[in-house]
C-alpha cells in the first residue's frame, strides 16, 4: 500500500472513530450506522481493506434468526479461544460492518482478530458478500418479510444465487434443508455445500416445494429435539459424522432450534474442539430482545422481537403453551423503515391462536405508532374489548402493563421499538446495561 493510500485509510478510520464517540458522548444513539456510512464515502473500499486482514469470515443471513445465530456462533468460537470480531449490536447493513471494522483497527490501521462473524441483512447480502469475501456463508431461511423494502422472496433468492455463482473465490455454504427456498440453492455450481436439519420440530413453510423429499439433499448435521422446560431451556442431541452429543441451552422458543443447529453446524465445520461445548451452550445469554428473560424485583419480563408473520406466529406458539391467567402482554407496533412501513403483515400473523389460548382474565396492552391498527386486527381475531388497552405512548403503556401485575409480562416489540424500550428499562432499573454501548 502506497503512503498516500495508507494516510487516507488512517484518516478515514480516525474520522469514523471521532464521529462514533461523539454520537455516544452526546447520547444521540448507538452510533453504529452513520460513522460507517461516512467512512465508506471517504474510502469506498474501506471494508475490503480492513476485512482482508482477518483470515476467516463467516456471513450469516436470512429472514429470521440472524442475530441469535451470529451471537451464539461468536460465543462458541470465543469459548474455543479464538479472537472474534462480530457486529453483536445487530447493525447488519454495510455501514454497520464498516463502523465495527474501524473501531477494531488500531492507530496503524491493523486488525488482529482471527475470525469475523457477521450478521447481514438479507437485502445487503450483495455489497457485504463482495466486500468481505467470506469463506463461509450460512443461509438460515427465507420467509415473507417487509415487502415494501425487499419485494418478493424470489427477488432475494435470485440475488443470492447470482452472486454466489459469480464468486471468484470458493466460499462454503451451510444450507437449511427444512426451508424450501434455502434448499433451492442446492444446485449452485462449484461451491462446497453443507446441509443441516432439525428433527422433532418444523416451522410451517410458506414456499412451494422446490425439492420433493426424495430429492432433498441429505443433511450432514442433524439436531434432534428431545424436550424442553417451558420458557427455560431446551435439550437436544446434535449429530454429525457418526458423533452424537447431548446438549442443553437456556434459550426460549422451539423455533430457536434452527438457529442453534446452524451455529453448531458452522462451529463443527470449522473443526473447532467439541470439548467444553456443553458448558459454552449453557453459559450463552441471548441478545437484547431476542427471547430475552429479565428478572425484575416484582416479576419476570420476557422480550421477543416480532417483525414478520412467520416469526411473530412462532413467538405466539411458544408463549401460548405456557400462558397463565395473571400474565400480561405488551405488544408494540411501529412502522419505521427498519420495521417495514407496510404493517399488513399483522393480518398474516396467527393472533387467533393467541386468542384461543389466552385466559379471559389476561390483559393485552397495545402500543406504538400503529397501535390503533393493531387493535383492529385483534378485534377481528376475536379478542374481547375488555381484554385490550390501547396506549400509544410507550412509557405509559409499560407502566399500565406492570400495574398490579401478579404474573409475567411478555413484551413483543417491532424493531424500532427495541431501542426506546431498552432505554426505558434501563431508566427504571429493570435492565442494568445498555447493550448498544458495548464495543
Amino acid at each position: 500500500m502506497s503512503i498516500m493510500k495508507k494516510l487516507r485509510l488512517l484518516f478515514t478510520i480516525a474520522m469514523v472513530k471521532l464521529v462514533f464517540h461523539t454520537i455516544r458522548l452526546l447520547r444521540l444513539g448507538g452510533g453504529t450506522h452513520f460513522p460507517g456510512l461516512l467512512g465508506i464515502k471517504l474510502l469506498p473500499n474501506l471494508i475490503s481493506v480492513l476485512a482482508s486482514q482477518i483470515p476467516t469470515h463467516i456471513l450469516i443471513t436470512g429472514t429470521n434468526g440472524k442475530t441469535t445465530t451470529t451471537h451464539l456462533l461468536s460465543h462458541l468460537v470465543k469459548s474455543a479461544g479464538l479472537n472474534v470480531l462480530t457486529n453483536h449490536s445487530g447493525a447488519n447493513l454495510i455501514q454497520g460492518i464498516a463502523t465495527k471494522l474501524c473501531l477494531q483497527a488500531n492507530s496503524l490501521g491493523k486488525i488482529t482478530a482471527e475470525m469475523g462473524v457477521w450478521e447481514v441483512d438479507e437485502f445487503a447480502f450483495k455489497p457485504v458478500f463482495w466486500a468481505i469475501k467470506p469463506q463461509y456463508v450460512v443461509l438460515l431461511n427465507l420467509f415473507k418479510d417487509q415487502l415494501d423494502r425487499y419485494g418478493e422472496i424470489d427477488t432475494i433468492l435470485k440475488t443470492w444465487r447470482e452472486n454466489l455463482a459469480q464468486a471468484t473465490w470458493q466460499p462454503s455454504l451451510l444450507l437449511n434443508t427444512d426451508n424450501d427456498y434455502i434448499c433451492a440453492l442446492h444446485d449452485v455450481k462449484t461451491l462446497k455445500k453443507y446441509f443441516y436439519h432439525v428433527k422433532g420440530y418444523k416451522i410451517k413453510p410458506e414456499s412451494q416445494n422446490y425439492y420433493p423429499k426424495s430429492r432433498a439433499p441429505k443433511a450432514q448435521f442433524v439436531l434432534n429435539f428431545l424436550g424442553n422446560k417451558a420458557l427455560q431451556e431446551m435439550s437436544f442431541s446434535f449429530n454429525y459424522q457418526r458423533i452424537s452429543i447431548l446438549l442443553k441451552i437456556n434459550l426460549v422458543g422451539m423455533y430457536q432450534l434452527y438457529n442453534v443447529c446452524a451455529a453448531l453446524a458452522t462451529y463443527t465445520t470449522l473443526n473447532l474442539p467439541i470439548q467444553g461445548l456443553a458448558q459454552a451452550l449453557q453459559a450463552f445469554t441471548p441478545a437484547f430482545g431476542r427471547a430475552e428473560h429479565l428478572h425484575s424485583m416484582k416479576h419476570d419480563i420476557f422480550i421477543f422481537l416480532i417483525k414478520n408473520p412467520t416469526g411473530a406466529s412462532q413467538v405466539i406458539y411458544t408463549l401460548a403453551s405456557d400462558i397463565r391467567a395473571n400474565d400480561r402482554f405488551l405488544i408494540i407496533l411501529n412502522d419505521g423503515v427498519a420495521d417495514g412501513t407496510d404493517t399488513s403483515w399483522i393480518w398474516d400473523t396467527d393472533f387467533e391462536f393467541l386468542q384461543q389460548k389466552l385466559p379471559k382474565e389476561s390483559t393485552i396492552v397495545l402500543s406504538g405508532k400503529r397501535a390503533q391498527e393493531l387493535a383492529v386486527r385483534f378485534k377481528y381475531a376475536g379478542f374481547a374489548s375488555s381484554q385490550i388497552q390501547i396506549i400509544s405512548q410507550l412509557e405509559q403503556a409499560f407502566t399500565n402493563a406492570r400495574q398490579d401485575l401478579l404474573g409475567r409480562l411478555f413484551i413483543l416489540p417491532t424493531y424500532t421499538a427495541l431501542l426506546p424500550l431498552e432505554q426505558l428499562l434501563f431508566s427504571q432499573n429493570v435492565l442494568q446495561q445498555r447493550w448498544y454501548y458495548e464495543e
